[in-house]
C-alpha cells in the first residue's frame, strides 16, 4: 500500500527538514562529532598500547606524548615527543634483565652497535645519533647465531627526551622488551617521583596486586604511597609523587621480601621488581 502526502502537509515538513539541516551543519564538528575536530583525550606518562605479538598487550601505564603500536611480525612503532630531560640530545637507557647479552643498533641492522649490554647490566644513558628512526635489539643464541629479538621499525624521539627499554626473559625464545617514556626531572625540587615495573611473573602473570611504599624510620615522611595494581602483563605504573624519606616496598601477597628504599627530594625513580634476580628489586634513578 502506498501512502500519499498532501501538499499542505508536505511543504511545512520540507521547511522543517531544511531548517534542521542548517542547524546541524552550523554545529562545530556536527551534533555527534568531536567539537573542534581534535582528539581531546588526555595522555599520561608510560608505555601506551601495543598490538605486537612480542609485547605485552596494553601495558596499562601512561604516555605523556608517546604511543607504542605493533604488528604481527613484532615490529614496534614508538614515539616519545614530550621533553622531560635536562639533556638536549635524545637519550636511550637499556636495562638487560634477560639471560642473553644484548646488542643495540640504530637505523640499520648491521650498523655499528650503539651499545652491548651484558646480562644484568645497565647501559647508562646513550646519546642517540642524529636522525635516528629505528632500533634493533639482537642477541647471540646458543649456537652462535645473531637473532633480532625486537625491531622498533619507527623510533621517533624528540630532543630533551629519555627512553628506557627494559629487556626481560629467561631464554633465547622468551625475550621481550618494555619501552618506557621516562621523566628525568621531578615535578618539584621538594618531592620525588617513583613508578613500579614488574618484570617477573611472581607466580601468576595475570594476578594484579597493589604494591605500596610504606614510610618507616629513620626518616619517616609520614606518608605512604599505594601504587595502582600491577602485574606481569600490565607491566608498569604511572609515576607517583613521593615525599623524601625512608620506605619499605611491601607486597601484600608476600611474593618478594620487603626491601628498604631511601627516596631523595628532586629525584625520579623506576623501581623494578624482578624476583629472578638478586636482589629482587632494582632501583633505577631516572634523573641521574
Amino acid at each position: 500500500m502506498v501512502i500519499k502526502m498532501s501538499n499542505r502537509i508536505r511543504y511545512p515538513l520540507y521547511c522543517l527538514i531544511i531548517t534542521s539541516a542548517v542547524f546541524l551543519s552550523s554545529c562545530d564538528g556536527g551534533l555527534f562529532g568531536t567539537g573542534d575536530g581534535h582528539n581531546n583525550d588526555m595522555m599520561i606518562d608510560g608505555i601506551g598500547d601495543t598490538n605486537s605479538d612480542n609485547m605485552n598487550e596494553n601495558p596499562g601505564t601512561t604516555t605523556g606524548g608517546t604511543d607504542v603500536e605493533g604488528d604481527n611480525q613484532g615490529n614496534i612503532d614508538f614515539d616519545n615527543l614530550t621533553p622531560s630531560s635536562q639533556i638536549s640530545t635524545p637519550q636511550l637507557r637499556v636495562i638487560n634483565l634477560s639471560d642473553a647479552e644484548l646488542s643495540i643498533s640504530a637505523n640499520e641492522l648491521n650498523s655499528t652497535a650503539l651499545s652491548t649490554v651484558a646480562t644484568g647490566d645497565d647501559s647508562g644513558r646513550i646519546d642517540l645519533p642524529l636522525g635516528v628512526n629505528s632500533l634493533f635489539f639482537s642477541i647471540n643464541t646458543e649456537n652462535a647465531q645473531t637473532e633480532v629479538i625486537q625491531t622498533f621499525s619507527r623510533f621517533n624521539v624528540a630532543d630533551f627526551t629519555l627512553t628506557t627499554v627494559i629487556v626481560r626473559g629467561s631464554s633465547d625464545t622468551n625475550v621481550d622488551v618494555i619501552p618506557l617514556v621516562t621523566r628525568a626531572i621531578s615535578t618539584s625540587p621538594d618531592t620525588a617521583l617513583a613508578r613500579l615495573v614488574q618484570t617477573n611473573e611472581l607466580g601468576d602473570a595475570t594476578r594484579a596486586t597493589a604494591i605500596s611504599l610504606i614510610a618507616v624510620a629513620p626518616i619517616n615522611s609520614g606518608s605512604d604511597v599505594s601504587f595502582p595494581a600491577l602485574s606481569y602483563e600490565s607491566v608498569a605504573t604511572e609515576y607517583s609523587d613521593v615525599l623524601p624519606g625512608s620506605y619499605t616496598l611491601t607486597d601484600p601477597d608476600n611474593r618478594f621480601v620487603n626491601e628498604n628504599i631511601t627516596i631523595e627530594a628532586g629525584k625520579v625513580y623506576t623501581i623494578v621488581i624482578n624476583k629472578a634476580s638478586t636482589p629482587a628489586l632494582r632501583v633505577i634513578v631516572d634523573s641521574d
